[in-house]
Formats: structure tokens, C-alpha cells, sequence
């Protein structure tokens, strides 16, 4: 895989799909809302 520069809620959900990560629950609020909607 090459390398990316990406943010660190972008990291998070990257990592949680490439994990096996099936779900996701969250409340969308800054700073969080990006990896809601990433999510979705």
C-alpha cells in the first residue's frame, strides 16, 4: 500500500475498516463529525 498523508479522524476510520470494523456508533459533534460521516 502506498503511502498517504491523511488526517487523524480520516486515520481512524481507514484503520477500522482495514481492522474488520462492521459497525459504527457515534454522535455527530465536532471533533468527531468527520469520522461519522466517513463512516457512513
Amino acid at each position: 500500500m502506498p503511502k498517504q498523508l491523511i488526517k487523524g479522524n480520516e486515520a481512524v476510520i481507514k484503520g477500522a475498516l482495514l481492522a474488520g470494523c462492521e459497525a459504527f456508533f457515534g454522535y455527530p459533534i465536532t471533533p468527531a463529525s468527520e469520522i461519522t460521516e466517513a463512516a457512513a
